[in-house]
C-alpha cells in the first residue's frame, strides 16, 4: 500500500556481506518501484570497525551518510504495522528484536534455517555468501539482469562480499559453492580479468589492519548473540591470534570478562581466524561459569562428527584455561553455532 515502508535489514554482526546484501535488496525493490531503504543491525559509531566496508563503499562511491543504522531509526519504527522487514543473511532477528518478528516479509539467507515467521518468504541455500543468492535473485528475471549488468558499483559490492566469505572462491574453508563461483562469474563479467583478485587482496588488507582496536571493540566488531535453553550466548569472531592480542593488551583478561558482564553473558566464545604462512589458522577461547564451561567443553571433545578438534594453547608464558587451537579449518561460527545450541538444548 501507499503507506507501506519496506526495510531491509543484516544480522547483528554487520560484516560486509549482510550490509551487501541489505544495500542490494533495497536496490533490487526500488527497480520495482517499491519504497524501500536499507539498516546496518549496528549503531552508526561501530562501522569504523570495518573499515573493509569504508574502503569499498569510497571505491565505488557510496556514501556512508546514505546508510541508516539501527541506533538512528525513529521509536517505535520497526514494529508500524506499515513496516514490512526484510531479513537477510540471518533468517531469526536476535532476541532484543524478536517483538518485529510479525512484519518479516521475506528472509534470503545462508545460515541455518531456525523455521521462523512461517508467512515470509524464504530463500535459503547453503552457499558461501548471502549476496550469491542476492545476486541470484537480480538474475531470475530479464529486468533483474539487465539492472545488475548496468550497474558496475552494485556487482563490484555483490562481488566483494561473496570473494570475502568464500576466501576469493577458494576450496580450503569448505564454503565455496558452484552457486558461489557462478555468481562470481556473472557480477565479474567484462572486468578485467585479474580484478576479482585484486579486489580481494585489498579488502584482506584493509579488514585484518587490527591493532589500533581495544579489546572491546574486537569482539564487538564481530559479535552475534543467542538465547538456548536460557543461556545467554555470545560468539566474537576475530581476525588476530590470541598470542599477538595478549602480547598487545596488557588487561586481556580484565577486558574479556568486563565485556563478557556488560553483555549479561551465560557464555562468550571468542573464535580467531588468521593466516600464518598463508595456512588458515582458527582457535577457540570458552568464557563462562566454571560448571558451564566444563560442560561445553567435554561435550564439544565428545562430538560425534568432528566439528571440534580442541589442542590446549600454549600462549607466552602461561597456558591459558579454556583455550584452544581448533584443528578443525572448516569450523567457522556458522557451523559452530548450530552444534553449541544443540549441546546446550540437550543439557537438562
Amino acid at each position: 500500500g501507499g503507506g507501506e515502508v519496506h526495510v531491509v535489514m543484516g544480522n547483528e554482526a554487520a560484516d560486509l556481506d549482510s550490509i551487501v546484501a541489505a544495500v542490494a535488496v533495497m536496490a533490487r525493490l526500488r527497480g520495482l518501484e517499491v519504497k524501500a531503504s536499507a539498516v546496518v543491525n549496528v549503531p552508526r559509531a561501530d562501522l569504523r570497525l570495518r573499515p573493509e566496508v569504508g574502503y569499498l563503499f569510497g571505491k565505488i562511491g557510496l556514501n556512508e551518510a546514505d546508510l541508516n543504522f539501527i541506533d538512528e531509526l525513529p521509536e517505535g519504527f520497526l514494529a508500524n504495522d506499515s513496516t514490512k522487514l526484510h531479513l537477510v543473511d540471518h533468517n531469526l532477528l536476535a532476541d532484543d528484536q524478536q517483538q518485529f518478528g510479525r512484519n518479516v516479509v521475506e528472509i534470503i539467507d545462508h545460515h541455518r534455517d531456525e523455521s521462523a515467521y512461517p508467512t515470509a518468504r524464504r530463500v535459503l541455500a547453503t552457499v558461501g555468501s548471502c549476496s550469491t543468492l542476492v545476486a541470484e535473485e537480480f538474475l531470475s528475471d530479464e529486468a533483474g539482469k539487465a539492472y545488475l549488468s548496468s550497474d558496475l558499483g552494485l556487482r563490484t559490492l555483490l562481488l566483494s562480499a561473496i570473494l570475502v566469505d568464500t576466501s576469493n572462491l577458494g576450496s580450503t574453508t569448505g564454503r565455496t559453492t558452484a552457486r558461489d563461483i557462478d555468481a562470481a562469474g556473472f557480477l565479474s563479467d567484462g572486468f578485467p580479468s585479474n580484478f576479482s583478485k585484486v579486489l580481494y587482496d585489498e579488502l584482506q588488507k584493509e579488514s585484518k589492519d587490527q591493532d589500533g582496536f581495544s579489546t572491546d571493540e574486537l569482539l564487538r566488531k564481530d559479535y552475534k548473540e543467542w538465547v538456548i535453553n536460557d543461556a545467554r550466548v555470545g560468539i566474537s569472531a576475530v581476525g588476530m591470534p590470541f598470542k599477538r592480542w595478549i602480547e598487545k593488551e596488557a588487561r586481556f583478561d580484565d577486558d574479556v570478562a568486563e565485556y563478557f558482564t556488560s553483555k549479561n553473558l551465560d557464555v562468550l566464545l571468542v573464535m580467531t581466524s588468521f593466516k600464518d604462512e598463508g595456512q588458515l589458522q582458527r582457535e577457540m577461547y570458552v568464557v563462562g561459569s566454571d560448571e558451564l564451561t566444563e560442560f561445553l567443553i567435554k561435550r564439544m571433545n565428545d562430538e560425534p562428527n568432528g566439528m571440534f578438534v580442541l589442542e590446549p594453547l600454549v600462549v607466552g608464558d602461561r597456558r591459558h584455561e579454556n583455550m584452544f587451537a581448533q584443528l578443525n579449518l572448516k569450523a567457522s561460527r556458522k557451523l559452530v553455532q548450530p552444534c553449541i545450541a544443540d549441546i546446550l538444548n540437550s543439557k537438562i
